[in-house]
């Protein structure tokens, strides 16, 4: 079973890795177009888009990965259909593309989806040099064992 842990150490004035609570669990992914597009655009002699490195948050609160819409425009995937979603802020129509998430850097076999979400999450601190271009939400944890260790300031991920 391929694992990938992080620590988020040094911990705070009271002992506790603020880290891990102040930018929440972070993978570092590469978004691209799934297998059978590629294949599709190979067949037709079109250049296969290379996948976008960056940062996901793992959110256990998104019932479907969302993806920066910045990703989708560098990839030129087109959107598949639309989607009602509700947030904290309300519910919103947004645009639903194929997508594929890798894991590089680590053993994790990378998943094709169907459907994610395309969103607007650019600027967001991730306290990495990459910037934060997806969320993972329970449709790709579904497939992984998650485990958020608060006190130890550790997150495993595990396929």
């Amino acid at each position: 079973m391929p694992v990938y842990s992080r620590s988020y150490w040094p911990s705070n004035q009271f002992g506790y890795p603020h880290n891990l609570r102040i930018f929440g669990p972070l993978i570092s992914v590469e978004i691209g177009v799934p297998q059978a597009l590629a294949q599709h655009l190979s067949s037709h002699n079109l250049p296969v888009p290379a996948p976008v490195p960056g940062v996901a948050l793992i959110d256990t609160g998104a019932s479907i990965t969302s993806v920066d819409n910045s990703v989708f425009r560098t990839l030129r995937t087109q959107p598949v259909s639309i989607a009602t979603v509700g947030g904290a802020h309300g519910s919103a129509q947004q645009s639903v593309y194929p997508a594929s998430i890798s894991f590089p850097g680590t053993a994790l076999q990378g998943l094709d989806f169907n459907q994610v979400l395309g969103c607007d999450i650019s600027g967001q601190a991730t306290g990495l040099q990459q910037p934060l271009i997806a969320l993972v939400g329970r449709d790709l944890l579904q497939h992984f064992v998650f485990i958020y260790h608060g006190p130890m300031g550790l997150i495993t991920f595990a396929h």
